[in-house]
């Protein structure tokens, strides 16, 4: 049974409007750009191509002159329309003054530019040379050249024909004569061109939307502005206005785990300097710090896009993140030149990570088999990167949890509290980047022009897709439990800290207590005779008033005790609540199991017989009860909970009662449920 794809795409479009189509950078049918080859100075509009109205699409003036880029984003949209899309890719190319496309075309005053593009092109008739490894320069020339011959043109350059070599590209007058032009009288038609970059920047952006022809335009403006984002999406779009065309494209972000001594950023920048990719330095999961390695997360996004018109004349686009990765490791353009199999005719596929290779005497690819084959090499590798990244994060911080639990220190420290903070951030920006790339997969596999498809062996190409979606779905299940149970790890610390805070107050308040009777006294004898004329100016009546001053605050630090506490708590269970809402510095592990018993009871029976204490008892999991007041108003918006094990704790909420005044940073009643 045919498909909707099968029905409109399976007719081959004909060849004339493909050319038409695809030979002509749509770039150059602006007025505020001048042409480079005089056999391009117009621009011709066939019946059926979806051109013959491109004046209604033309791009609006840029608002600066030479402002390739805002131009391009522009195409088909209105002037007066806000376009975040537009900006942020201008924003990017911003980041590198010196990347325009004037200064690809003239090859003048350019910085030596990194090898960084491959091109394949291949059709029916067979492949065109392979390209070598290009730099943005090199990629603009290659794509420049006409994919499909023109039938009126008698030009034929016989250098076509022959590979990029060095002293091609020694020379930019050799390299445009070599690239530039109509396609040779030899050279197949390039029905099929796959564009692979890595770590794409200003460069090659201008690179691209300088090549790019008119039926390209709109995907590659998707493609780049999804790329800069670092977040999953995958869709697959069929427009039927004008020339019915197709539209496959995913992205998939990933955190690259990667150990080095100092971290290797991102050298792309926005106009803010902001770097395109961050990366994050995890060495404090580590424990105890090797000065000669370091740990660190790196942001990395993969994107691919596939584009036609029909089954058989397409274009690919790929970009890949790779700057993490030490030049001899890693995906480097010049690693899959080398490894390209000229000698047996085939050469190494970088869409797929070179798992496929490309044969040159091999017809034309199906488009949707293609991406998907693409989607399941990378979504594998992505796989493998998360794989790595949660395994290393749940055993870092296992460790971690096991060196605050067997320190000497009856409390953790605050770097612990900051260690211990950080992996709780860290594991959620984790769980809900991998959650939002299973969202992506779930619902791209539900699409009926993908679910429905077979390949040309009948092989189910989603089978391998969903296998890996239940990897990641098994990661992300391990992230939520680690995640959980930083959470609860994460209150005990605080509330280490903030049993460690009361007892420096109480050791201030005693501290205190204890000098200020003798700076009493010594003020009190200070003063004027005629102002106490009753009390004696001498040694034993200082010391007597030092004396009564010092029971005082004696009676002070006994109302304050434990002991006290415990005493009337024990005599019965809710005059400890009275003496909890009025006490100023209470200690809350107080009631022994004995106690706990019997407030529980007297709670029992609370309900049973009506109420008679201010509270009432919510039970939660694992054995836990909670108190709370039975009046909703502000003066009782404290909370009390008992545990079966661990006696009666304070979750710290804001207390208006009289005496208590500030406000603990934990909730263990919250992290209880």
């Amino acid at each position: 049974m045919e498909d909707r794809w099968t029905t409109i795409f399976s007719k081959r479009v004909p060849a004339f409007s493909a050319e038409s189509s695809a030979n002509k950078p749509y770039i150059e049918t602006l007025d505020e750009l001048p042409n480079d080859c005089d056999d391009h100075t117009s621009v011709q509009y066939f019946e059926g191509t979806g051109e013959e109205n491109a004046e209604e699409g033309d791009p609006v003036e840029s608002d600066e002159e030479g402002d390739v880029v805002r131009t391009f984003m522009r195409i088909g949209h209105e002037s007066e329309v806000c376009l975040p899309q537009a900006e942020k890719v201008v924003d990017f190319c911003k980041g590198c003054p010196g990347a325009s496309l004037d200064a690809l075309r003239a090859g003048n005053s350019i910085p030596e530019l990194s090898p960084v593009a491959l091109v394949d092109e291949q059709g029916h008739n067979g492949s065109r040379k392979a390209s070598g490894a290009l730099n943005p320069r090199e990629l603009y020339w290659r794509r420049k050249r006409a994919r499909f011959k023109s039938h009126s043109s008698k030009i034929s350059i016989p250098t076509l024909l022959r590979p990029i070599g060095e002293e091609v590209r020694s020379d930019g007058q050799k390299l445009e004569i070599a690239l530039c032009g109509k396609a040779g009288d030899g050279e197949p038609d390039a029905e099929q061109q796959t564009n692979f970059v890595s770590n794409l920047d200003p460069w090659s952006i201008n690179a691209l939307i300088g090549t790019a022809p008119h039926m390209e335009v709109a995907h590659l403006q998707k493609t780049l502005y999804r790329h800069l984002l670092f977040e999953p999406y995958i869709v697959l779009d069929i427009n039927m206005e004008g020339l019915p065309m197709y539209h496959l494209n995913f992205n998939l972000p990933y955190f690259a785990l990667r150990s080095s001594k100092t971290p290797r950023k991102d050298e792309r920048m926005y106009s803010d300097k902001d770097a395109l990719r961050h990366f994050y330095d995890v060495s404090f999961l580590n424990g105890k710090k090797d000065p000669d390695t370091s740990s660190f997360l790196y942001e990395a996004q993969i994107s691919c896009t596939v584009s036609g018109i029909d089954d058989e004349i397409w274009t690919g686009y790929f970009f890949i993140d790779t700057y993490f990765n030490p030049e001899s490791k890693g995906e480097a353009v010049r690693s899959y030149d080398q490894d390209s199999l000229a000698e047996r005719g085939t050469r190494v596929d970088p869409f797929t990570q070179g798992h496929h290779e490309v044969d040159r005497n091999t017809t034309t690819r199906n488009p949707r088999e293609y991406f998907l084959t693409v989607l399941r090499f990378r979504l594998q590798q992505v796989t493998n990167e998360w794989t790595k990244v949660v395994e290393m994060f749940i055993k870092r911080c296992r460790q971690q949890e096991l060196t605050l639990l067997s320190t000497s220190s009856k409390h953790p420290s605050i770097e612990s509290q900051k260690s211990v903070i950080r992996a709780k951030c860290l594991s959620k920006k984790l769980l809900l980047a991998i959650s939002d790339t299973i969202t992506c997969i779930e619902e791209f596999c539900e699409e009926p022009l993908i679910k429905n498809f077979r390949s040309v062996d009948s092989r189910p190409p989603l089978h391998p897709i969903k296998l890996n979606m239940k990897e990641l779905k098994r990661l992300r299940q391990k992230l939520e439990e680690q995640n959980d149970h930083w959470t609860n790890f994460t209150n005990a610390v605080e509330v280490g800290l903030a049993m460690q805070m009361m007892q420096v107050a109480k050791l201030s308040v005693t501290v205190v207590l204890c000098i200020s009777p003798v700076g009493l006294g010594v003020s009190i004898f200070s003063m004027e005779k005629e102002v106490m004329p009753f009390v004696p100016r001498n040694f034993t009546s200082l010391l007597c008033t030092i004396a009564v001053l010092g029971a005082l605050a004696l009676v002070a630090l006994v109302v304050q005790s434990n002991w006290f506490l415990h005493l009337v708590s024990t005599s019965n269970p809710s005059k400890y609540f009275f003496w909890y809402r009025n006490a100023s510095l209470p200690d809350f592990k107080l009631l022994t199991r004995h106690d706990q018993l019997k407030l529980g009871k007297l709670l029992q029976a609370d309900e049973e017989n009506g109420p008679t204490l201010p509270y009432h008892r919510e039970t939660r999991s694992l054995g836990t009860m909670v108190l709370r007041p039975n009046v909703s108003n502000d003066t009782h918006n404290v909370r009390t909970e008992l545990s079966g094990s661990a006696g009666l704790h304070c979750p710290g909420e804001q207390s208006n009662y009289s005496g208590i005044s500030k406000t603990s940073p934990f909730t263990p009643s919250d992290s209880s449920q």
